[in-house]
């Protein structure tokens, strides 16, 4: 335990929060786009499915461009691990050559923020931080700590529209041989909180990515109030709210088949999340409830036996109390965090117009066959 404490203390004292200079396109008050990709097992092309493949960096590329043409801002790529391990029992070698391929594709997709899951180790610390370089991103672990880490930060915090936006990553807790040698992993809970304890006190838009599944993602936000967002794990519904929309859960499509988009409008404050949907539906639900009250008081009125009336004073306690929670005025956006959110499917539509991600993959490919060759010729 002394050991483990020894390791924490080294990594989260090792570095202090990155923040864009004043002339980032960040800092300021335009809409502030997110995308994000998850588990992405080192998958560079479209699925091997029988009907409507899925996926791959050059799709990708192209829904990119086109939503940075249609939307317009700034934009904020990301990714959740395990990004550098595949599935498939792959030689070491083979795999080595695909993630540095998909390095170099998270480059020129303009990924800046990656998180780690404790898979992304299976290559070895010093090949990670190879694949760091090449891809010109962050690395963001705030639960695995190693002695060899320098080039793994436990959080970014990036300045938006006056708010800091706090960036954090957590791991799925993996034991046995998932986990790597030299590598240890505290629970997330606690390493977000110490994190969290290590900050100055003030307003921010926490984030967390996450390799964990949606139940554990949904408990880790009501744990700690303080998070805003947690993006990963893929779930039935891709956008979840809690607490009256404090919280906002994301999720991704995996493997790289889609790409999770939200759409920040300018922040005026660290409100609630809501979307103008949500804003149509409690302006007819105000209208609603106010009907539904007048008309139990109407009834109440009139002659009742005790059991119907006791059913009716329930019914309106019920509503004055979601009355009493609800927003007084839903199209009003001060105090409010408004956003559109998404998850697209990459299909084939946009395998055009072709891009800078076809050659890397032809060459990857080349360099595969040559490795073939090579490890052939050496038996």
């Amino acid at each position: 335990m002394k050991a483990l404490a020894a390791i924490f203390c080294l990594i989260s004292c090792s570095h202090i929060a990155t923040k864009r200079d004043t002339h980032d396109p960040l800092v300021g008050k335009e809409k502030l786009t997110l995308l994000m990709t998850s588990a992405r097992l080192a998958e560079l092309e479209p699925c091997g499915c029988d009907m409507a493949p899925t996926g791959g960096l050059v799709r990708e590329h192209n829904k990119i461009q086109q939503w940075k043409k249609t939307i317009g801002g700034n934009f904020l790529g990301m990714a959740m691990g395990p990004s550098f391990y595949a599935e498939a029992d792959e030689e070491k070698p083979y795999l080595k050559l695909k993630s540095m391929a998909l390095a170099e594709g998270f480059r020129k997709n303009q990924l800046e923020l990656l998180g780690l899951d404790a898979l992304d180790f299976f290559l070895g610390t010093e090949v990670l931080s190879e694949l760091q370089k090449k891809s010109g991103a962050q690395f963001i672990s705030t639960n695995l700590m190693s002695v060899t880490l320098p080039f793994v930060k436990k959080y970014v915090e990036i300045e938006y529209g006056g708010f800091p936006l706090l960036v954090m990553a957590v791991s799925a807790v993996r034991t046995g041989k998932l986990l790597p040698k030299g590598v240890a992993i505290v629970e997330p809970k606690k390493a977000i909180e110490e994190v969290l304890k290590s900050l100055p006190s003030k307003e921010r838009l926490v984030m967390v990515l996450s390799s964990m599944t949606p139940q554990e993602n949904e408990s880790l936000a009501k744990a700690i109030p303080q998070l805003r967002m947690v993006l990963g794990a893929t779930q039935s519904t891709p956008f979840v709210t809690l607490g009256h929309g404090r919280t906002l859960i994301g999720s991704p499509s995996v493997k790289g088949r889609g790409i999770l988009r939200m759409t920040l409008d300018p922040l005026t404050a660290l409100g609630n999340f809501f979307t103008l949907d949500k804003a149509n539906t409690e302006i007819f639900q105000k209208s609603f409830r106010a009907k539904r009250l007048a008309e139990i008081d109407a009834d109440l009125k009139g002659k009742l036996k005790s059991s119907e009336k006791k059913e009716l004073l329930a019914e309106k306690n019920k509503i004055s109390q979601a009355m009493a929670t609800a927003d007084p005025d839903p199209m009003n956006r001060k105090n409010k965090i408004i956003y559109d959110a998404e998850t697209v499917r990459l299909f084939e539509d946009l395998d055009q117009p072709t891009n800078e991600l076809v050659p890397l993959i032809e060459n990857y490919k080349k360099a595969v066959r040559d490795l073939s060759l090579q490890i052939d010729g050496a038996k």
